[in-house]
């Protein structure tokens, strides 16, 4: 694996575990009587949107501390969609994980993902059929 592939991994898994974390503080956010945000994903303590220059800032201090390549937030939610994809996660799970309105929108976007999988599931077909070959 790829230095640049593991980091993305590691950033993903982090990310995965803060984002259970956030949704467990926002969903007692409302039993403990504080204001909630609604539909925002990262809120401050009394539920309102973070300021987005304080997020992004915020981020890449996590990214540089993880010593990780510099990247915005958002390539996080690419990243995220392209290895759920590479491992098979159904396009309408992705589609519904990304919030988009069609599974076209899905596909336009990560098609190279899927094609990228075809390509490697054929040659490692071809490296199969070659050794049984081999074994007559």
């Amino acid at each position: 694996m790829t230095e640049s592939r593991s980091s993305s991994i590691r950033l993903f898994s982090a990310l995965l575990s803060q984002s259970t974390a956030l949704a467990a503080f926002q969903a007692g956010g409302a039993a403990s009587g504080r204001r909630h945000g609604g539909d925002h994903v990262f809120t401050i303590r009394n539920g309102l949107p973070v300021e987005p220059t304080n997020l992004a800032r915020s981020f890449a201090r996590i990214a540089a501390d993880a010593k990780l390549r510099k990247i915005r937030l958002h390539d996080t939610r690419h990243g995220c969609a392209t290895l759920l994809i590479a491992a098979g996660v159904p396009a309408r799970v992705v589609m519904e994980i990304l919030g988009h309105s069609q599974i076209a929108v899905t596909m336009n976007v990560y098609a190279h993902v899927t094609t990228d999988t075809s390509r490697e599931a054929m040659g490692n077909m071809d490296r199969l059929l070659k050794r049984r070959r081999h074994l007559r």
